[in-house]
């Protein structure tokens, strides 16, 4: 009896010393806040390990190594990974649907239980990757927005997740009218180059450039000679489009430094519209031609995370971009791991007789200044320790930790943790 005591007393020895040696650091499996260091903020958290958790083998597929992916890898590897004993295994970068395919079966031979799809598809191809993955038992979940038809069929389909297509469109609209809406007149081109080709790309591009056209209708009045904007959106060839003023609407077919020159070079254009992340191919045509007749080109695009968009914003030569961001991989990483863990109706509307995916929606950002910029690029980069979710956002749209959790509430959790302003705050920046 006295030496079962004696071993107790010990036992609580150890554990408040344990507790009070700990004090201020991560235990495993948790996150707590970390004391602001340069570079840093109040309130970022690290990801701990859970080896508590089942673990699970997730594949990713890429089609181009650059700055989006690297964020994509340190979400996945660094922030997710350890904290919900989740493996990683990323493919070879390529558009090869054959090269892709043929990395799912390898995945499958590894004991994988989904793969996550950046690579934007066609339909077919798209329905290619889905059915092998079918065949395999290997859930697909994907960032596209264009490739939806004919994938619900599938058993092992788990869902979407990227910028709606609205939501996309509105943005722009609101650039649009926070570039050039002060009451100058201005002649604009207007990229129609992703449009061109129905399937990838089409419908977001095209919708983005009718919101664009709609802004300028309301702000300046043009009226056009089409009895649908979409019918400007196809346009293939450089053209310029009655606004019925004596403002230019210029339409351009491609992204290359030739064709913009000609649709610049006569120095009658100040401003520039882009709704692809294409702008730095003709950056330095547009300086040149501003130095040649002493103008200012005010130029909207998308645009990466990356040191020439810094560089742009910081000389002036960019207005407003839509940032593409990293904050997709966490509606993404939550259709993954409830399918994995045998939850996949969570990522469709059961309610639905259709059975219909609903896109989780992880939006680009609106940015305006070099100021936020600065802000917005440390999230999900690599090392910096700041990310576009919370560990407790991703749980509580896991039914491993919240067995309540709906689909609905997944939808509308997904688009508050990734909307900017909301990232921001919760990093403290």
């Amino acid at each position: 009896m006295k030496r079962n005591v004696m071993l107790l007393m010990m036992c609580l020895v150890l554990l408040v010393s344990g507790v009070l040696s700990g004090c201020g650091k991560s235990e495993e499996g948790e996150n707590v806040p970390v004391e602001k260091t340069e570079g840093g903020a109040e309130g970022k958290t690290e990801a701990g390990g859970n080896t508590e958790l089942e673990e699970y083998t997730f594949g990713i597929i890429y089609n181009a190594a650059n700055v989006t992916t690297e964020m994509y890898k340190n979400f996945f590897e660094n922030f997710v990974g350890p904290e919900f004993n989740v493996k990683f295994v990323l493919a070879d970068p390529t558009t090869d649907v054959s090269q892709q395919i043929a990395f799912v079966e390898n995945l499958a031979s590894m004991g994988g239980s989904v793969v996550i799809d950046f690579a934007a598809k066609y339909e077919d191809e798209a329905e290619a990757l889905v059915a092998k993955c079918d065949e395999l038992g290997i859930y697909y979940v994907a960032n596209n927005t264009d490739s939806t038809e004919n994938l619900h069929n599938y058993e092992y389909f788990g869902g979407l997740a990227g910028s709606q297509v609205d939501v996309t469109a509105s943005q722009f609209a609101e650039m649009t009218e926070y570039v050039f809406g002060d009451g100058k007149d201005y002649n604009i081109v207007l990229m129609n180059a992703l449009t061109q080709t129905e399937g990838q790309h089409y419908s977001q591009h095209g919708l983005t450039n009718m919101a664009i056209l709609e802004t300028f209708k309301e702000m300046f009045g043009w009226e056009y000679p089409y009895e649908e904007l979409w019918d400007i959106c196809k346009l293939s060839a450089m053209e310029d489009v009655d606004t019925g003023t004596e403002q230019i609407l210029r339409t351009c077919p491609s992204y290359e430094p030739d064709p913009m020159y000609q649709a610049i070079k006569n120095g009658d254009i100040n401003g520039i519209i882009s709704s692809g992340p294409m702008y730095t191919f003709y950056e330095a045509i547009v300086s040149e031609v501003e130095q040649q007749y002493g103008i200012d080109i005010k130029q909207i695009s998308i645009a990466a995370m990356a040191d020439t968009t810094r560089k742009s914003f910081e000389q002036g030569t960019i207005d407003a971009v839509l940032l593409k961001n990293a904050a997709v991989c966490g509606s993404l990483f939550i259709q993954a791991y409830n399918c994995a863990s045998g939850h996949p109706e969570l990522t469709h509307d059961v309610n639905d007789p259709n059975g219909a995916y609903y896109m989780l929606d992880a939006s680009m950002w609106v940015c305006k200044d070099l100021e936020t910029y600065d802000n917005l690029s440390k999230i999900d980069a690599v090392g910096s320790g700041y990310y576009s979710w919370t560990i407790d956002e991703i749980k509580d749209c896991l039914y491993v930790f919240n067995p309540d959790i709906t689909h609905a509430e997944i939808v509308d959790n997904a688009k508050a943790a990734g909307e900017v302003e909301t990232v921001l705050e919760k990093n403290g920046l």
